[in-house]
Parts: structure tokens; C-alpha cells; sequence
């Protein structure tokens, strides 16, 4: 039982390090979209459009 106890900890306390990396990761993300801006553009090959799309 205690090893079960203690396999449920370190599985949480990993779990909860991940979480921690994600949320500074997405700050980051964040960061950079807020500061992004689109431009108009042409494409290079209007018909090949269709086949990507």
C-alpha cells in the first residue's frame, strides 16, 4: 500500500511540474500573438488554392 501511496505522489508531483512548464510556455505563446500582425498578401499560385484548401 505504501508503495502504491508513493508511485500516486510522484506521478502527481511530476504531473504537477509539467503543468507548471505548459503554463509558462503558453504565457510565452500568448506573448507572441498578441504582438502579431497580419498582411495582406497575393498568392503565388492562385489556382493550386482549391487543391490546398
Amino acid at each position: 500500500m505504501r508503495d502504491l501511496c508513493l508511485r500516486i505522489l510522484k506521478k502527481s508531483s511530476n504531473f504537477a511540474v509539467e503543468m507548471r512548464k505548459r503554463k509558462i510556455k503558453k504565457k510565452g505563446t500568448l506573448h507572441m500573438v498578441k504582438s502579431l500582425q497580419l498582411v495582406a498578401t497575393e498568392p503565388l499560385a492562385p489556382e493550386a488554392m482549391p487543391l490546398i484548401f
